[in-house]
């Protein structure tokens, strides 16, 4: 994967190799749904950065990521996979064309794009590939332990902080 702000290509493993880490992988970084999500980790980071927990969001491709990047939706580091080698090592689930239409109009879809608009986070529907789905990992310092691997199953879907907060024992 590559470092966005320095271009430097590390491996996944490396980012919990010194402390326990929280990784978001968004499906698009135009997603409205994506940037909420950015917008809701970023609220506890404080808490993680006490913890001593690092904060890390990959992405799958470039477009997009200016915009996102400008919007400064997520406060962690962030990274793009552009082989997809860690999102299809955890299995992540990529829609069908025919698929991912119903999928962004349920009604638990259109609660969320409801929240980013009044989240104010911009974003789109179509600016790049929204067929494959994200989630968010983490793994524990030296990567002995995966101590929460929430994969989405709909685009809207998301861990929640309090999951997240309880499996690295840090306190609201």
């Amino acid at each position: 994967i590559k470092e966005v702000s320095t271009g430097k290509s590390v491996t996944v493993e490396s980012l919990w190799r010194d402390q326990t880490c929280v990784l978001m992988f968004f499906r698009r970084w135009a997603c409205p749904f994506c940037r909420l999500d950015a917008v809701r980790l970023s609220r506890i980071k404080p808490q993680l950065d006490a913890a001593g927990v690092r904060v890390v969001g990959i992405g799958h491709e470039n477009i997009g990521l200016d915009d996102f990047r400008k919007g400064e939706y997520f406060k962690g580091e962030l990274f793009v996979d552009e082989e997809r080698n860690a999102y299809k090592a955890l299995g992540y689930k990529r829609y069908s064309w025919f698929g991912i239409i119903p999928a962004i109009l349920t009604p638990a879809a259109r609660a969320k794009a409801s929240e980013a608009k009044t989240e104010n986070v911009g974003g789109d529907l179509t600016t790049g590939d929204g067929l494959l789905m994200g989630g968010t990992l983490i793994v524990e310092k030296g990567g002995g332990k995966v101590l929460l691997n929430y994969q989405q199953e709909t685009p809207e879907g998301y861990v929640g902080n309090t999951s997240i907060l309880e499996a690295l024992g840090v306190s609201r």
